[in-house]
């Protein structure tokens, strides 16, 4: 994932307001070396552009560090460009350059478009909509989420183990603990934000949730993690996202877990009839490791199908 870039304009302030304003994010001096500006955008990746007056150099620093320097001989056109993706339309887009007097036109990439700005007419910014990014990342291949932004189809199932709020939670956030419960032959998980949340779930295969991360939790009380579909679902690189909830109750721990991001329309139909099954296996072995011997009989009583809802995205 590529965090933040910089590259170097003649006019610092005035294209860092225009970029700002092109990704919906703030702008802010960037103290690191004098007349730069920094613009954050509003999303997870804490995602960035750095802006420095022409002719500022980097170069490593004695000793370590980066020094900062100026040469008056800077060429005016650079070989550095960057793509970013940003919440509006083709036509805001081509507005918001030619209100800032820079060239911009959608072009073809072979298989995806992109509108390309020229900041400043020196600087190209590869900008692509909503709608262009779906379309490119399909062509690399890379996990999306299909359904954010949109309205979305929701799976709710729940089930109540034997054992306290804390250890239920802790079952699903330690991949030893996990393995205990769930036999998969390998798990991945890094407890923190942007962590990996990884399991693979037949030997030696080389597919199963790589690239899925954990979004957010609360200690004892919440887990979210994105999900990927398997293969024979939407090509196995749509991520959905599933958010588990402990609470505690008498006799134990109620463990809500509800999967989220299914598109409607019959695709979506299908995958969330695959998860139906899938997960309410998935909390029947849950259930099963805490459960006294001989009751086994029960469990199925134990894992309840609240039914699908049709959510708005936000």
């Amino acid at each position: 994932m590529l965090h933040h870039v910089s590259f170097a304009v003649d006019q610092p302030r005035e294209v860092a307001s225009h970029l700002a304003e092109l990704l919906g994010g703030r702008l802010s001096r960037f103290g690191a070396w004098p007349g730069g500006y920094l613009v954050v955008a509003p999303d997870a990746g804490g995602t960035a552009i750095e802006i420095y007056p022409r002719g500022t150099e980097l170069s490593p620093a004695a000793g370590g560090g980066t020094h900062f320097s100026h040469s008056y001989f800077a060429q005016r056109l650079t070989a550095t460009h960057s793509a970013i993706s940003v919440d509006r339309t083709e036509g805001e887009i081509l507005t918001l350059a030619d209100r800032a007097g820079w060239s911009a036109s959608t072009q073809d990439r072979g298989g995806f478009e992109v509108i390309e700005v020229w900041v400043e007419d020196r600087v190209m910014l590869e900008v692509l909509t909503p709608a262009m990014l779906t379309r490119y990342l399909s062509i690399v291949d890379a996990p999306r989420t299909e359904a954010s932004g949109t309205d979305f189809r929701s799976l709710t199932l729940s089930a109540r183990v034997d054992t306290d709020q804390a250890v239920a939670w802790g079952a699903w956030t330690s991949a030893q603990r996990l393995s205990r419960w769930w036999p998969v032959p390998h798990a991945r998980i890094d407890l923190r934000v942007g962590g990996a949340f990884e399991l693979r779930f037949v030997p030696g295969a080389s597919r199963g949730t790589e690239g899925c991360r954990i979004l957010s939790y609360v200690p004892d009380r919440m887990l979210s993690f994105s999900w990927k579909n398997p293969p024979h679902l939407s090509g196995g690189n749509v991520l959905t996202w599933v958010v588990l909830t402990f609470t505690a109750v008498a006799g134990g721990t109620e463990v809500e877990l509800v999967h989220n991001g299914f598109p409607l329309g019959p695709e979506g139909e299908r995958s969330v009839e695959y998860f139906r099954q899938a997960w309410r296996r998935v909390l029947r072995r849950m259930v099963a490791h805490w459960e006294p011997e001989g009751s086994m009989a029960a469990l199925s009583d134990l894992v309840t199908q609240p039914g699908v809802e049709v959510t708005a995205g936000v």
